[in-house]
């Protein structure tokens, strides 16, 4: 599904970036988000330098932070440990 997303400043568009395919948020690099556009073009949005993103498929500006925010989280976990190995009874593993 196509979509595209308008950038804001106050209630002016300045920039729109028409039939994207997909977008994402760039490892390592918070506020940056990638557009990937059906021509193949890749467009890379710092959405700090905005006060609204409006995507046309449902997202906004405050989704994709809180998106970020938790994917970012994610990221920075430890390693959780391996399972303990399940003891049936007295004798050990069955």
């Amino acid at each position: 599904m196509l979509y595209h997303i308008r950038c804001k400043k106050g209630d002016k568009t300045v920039r729109t970036i028409k039939e994207v395919v997909g977008h994402h948020f760039v490892q390592g690099q918070p506020g940056l988000l990638m557009a990937h556009c059906q021509n193949d073009e890749r467009v890379f949005i710092n959405f700090d330098h905005f006060d609204f993103l409006d995507f046309s498929n449902g997202w906004a500006k405050g989704e994709a932070i809180v998106a970020q925010k938790a994917a970012e989280a994610k990221k920075n976990e430890p390693p959780q440990p391996p399972p303990e190995p399940v003891i049936n009874g007295p004798g050990g593993a069955s």
